[in-house]
């Protein structure tokens, strides 16, 4: 084998699957993204090759290529499926990030944490106290970074080390050595996204869903086809499933599963610095999972979540402005989400709050028109960005299942995205702007309360590079 190639290296999870390489003592690792980022430059300080555009690399026909999806007609993934089609019996073809971490957890007892909200955080506190804990605990995955650990999304366990390197070896290059001793030895714990289905492409042995809300419709089109999904995902399992007792959890355990199931009750956690009140659900989800697999440490997992910092984007302070008012980011991208992260925050500070809201996709903002406006409309402090949009086109909006009346009517007549962001705005009572330089100023202005930024990744990339953070 030549390279061990990694296209796409500059989002979150394809940087996971780098820094499980780099962690293992692989050598023979090339990175490669469209453009510099944080990302990048922190896997350049951590010894990874990292090319920064493509088509400077000439995939070799012994390469191994994992690909984020939005990578994945670039000419490396076009080239290694090429060489690889030429050449079946000596050229592994490239595999998307969920097709390798399928052959990751078909050898490992795979605790898989998946459900509309909260993945993230559930699947960091879980694996926190696992990784202190559980002596089977082999390796974490979770889409943020973790404050605990230096930023890292990832974490493996230093006393197995040289078992799931042979395992991961072995993954890469069929040749090595049989690993059959150590299948389902050690135990996996990773975020499980549903997006375009891709968490059905694990081998899943313990399951988590908290909640079953509607999302991305943009693949499923429908909350009944959701659901379909979620009632695959748990047939799929090998041996149990934990649920919250809630409408939509018992519409799922309503189908035939061939798992015994495990009903959560929401308890209530003395969190250090984590004090968002959402937070004792995903507390609670992972503390049910942890004191069935490790009954003995009830008391060490209890302290082990009840410590948990904070995670990137999650609630997570930036920093202050020139007034010294904090000033908070997070991915919340669905009203519910929104509601709650909102809540939590007036709770905390015990003042309004001035929200700056950028939405992920027209279709989410068209699908939950009637939610957003409920969430915002009453609100006085309230500024849109504008609207981040991908995979979408304007002239999507007329096929699209719209239930607000208002929305229906107003879609024949809306030119661009900006024309539906600023309708949105007007609706919601809000300020509407596309520069980043407005935003600056917005947060600048503000010398009392407390500001949130709710956005997509471009948004708050800028931010943290801005003058307040340097």
């Amino acid at each position: 084998m030549s390279n061990i190639v990694f296209v796409g290296v500059g989002w979150a999870w394809m940087s996971a699957i780098a820094r499980l390489f780099l962690s293992l003592w692989f050598s023979n690792l090339v990175g490669i993204d469209s453009s510099e980022s944080e990302l990048t430059k922190k896997l350049w300080d951590e010894w990874l090759k990292v090319i920064i555009g493509h088509g400077q690399y000439e995939v070799q026909q012994r390469d191994f290529v994992i690909y984020s999806a939005a990578a994945m007609w670039s000419p490396e993934v076009i080239r290694s499926e090429e060489l690889s089609k030429l050449n079946k019996k000596i050229v592994f073809p490239p595999l998307s990030y969920f097709e390798f971490l399928w052959e990751i957890s078909k050898y490992f007892s795979t605790i898989a944490i998946a459900w509309t909200h909260g993945k993230s955080t559930t699947t960091a506190l879980t694996a926190k106290a696992a990784k202190n804990l559980d002596p089977d605990f082999w390796l974490w995955i979770v889409w943020a970074w973790l404050a605990d650990w230096e930023w890292a999304n990832l974490a493996l366990s230093n006393t197995h080390r040289w078992d799931i390197k042979n395992i991961i070896s072995h993954i890469v290059h069929p040749k090595w050595p049989k690993v059959e001793h150590l299948m389902k030895k050690y135990r996996f714990y990773i975020e499980a996204c549903e997006y375009n289905y891709q968490f059905l492409s694990l081998d899943v042995d313990y399951a988590c869903i908290t909640n079953i809300e509607l999302d991305h419709a943009d693949v499923y089109g429908t909350f009944e086809n959701y659901i379909k999904t979620f009632e695959t995902f748990c047939g799929n399992l090998r041996k149990w499933v934990f649920f919250f007792d809630d409408v939509q959890g018992r519409k799922v355990l309503g189908t035939a599963l061939q798992v015994p199931t495990t009903l959560v009750e929401k308890s209530t956690f003395n969190f250090t610095t984590l004090l968002w009140n959402h937070n004792h659900l995903n507390a609670s989800m992972a503390s049910a999972v942890l004191n069935f697999l490790l009954p003995e440490r009830e008391q060490e997992i209890q302290s082990e979540i009840e410590s948990f910092t904070w995670l990137w984007r999650r609630g997570e302070v930036l920093t202050q402005n020139t007034h010294w008012v904090d000033i908070i980011s997070d991915y919340a991208h669905h009203p519910t989400e929104l509601a709650h992260i909102l809540t939590a925050v007036e709770e905390k500070y015990e003042w309004p709050v001035t929200l700056i809201f950028q939405a992920h996709q027209a279709r989410r903002v068209v699908e939950f028109w009637d939610e957003f406006v409920w969430v915002m409309q009453g609100r006085e402090h309230v500024h849109l960005y504008r609207l981040y949009t991908a995979r979408e086109k304007i002239h999507d909006l007329a096929t699209y299942d719209i239930v607000s009346e208002v929305v229906t009517s107003a879609v024949p007549d809306l030119k661009d995205f900006r024309e539906l962001w600023d309708f949105f705005a007007d609706y919601c009572n809000a300020t509407y702007t596309e520069q980043f330089t407005d935003i600056v100023d917005i947060i600048d202005s503000v010398d009392s309360w407390v500001v949130l930024v709710c956005s997509a990744w471009d948004i708050d990339r800028e931010l943290r590079q801005h003058l307040w953070l340097v």
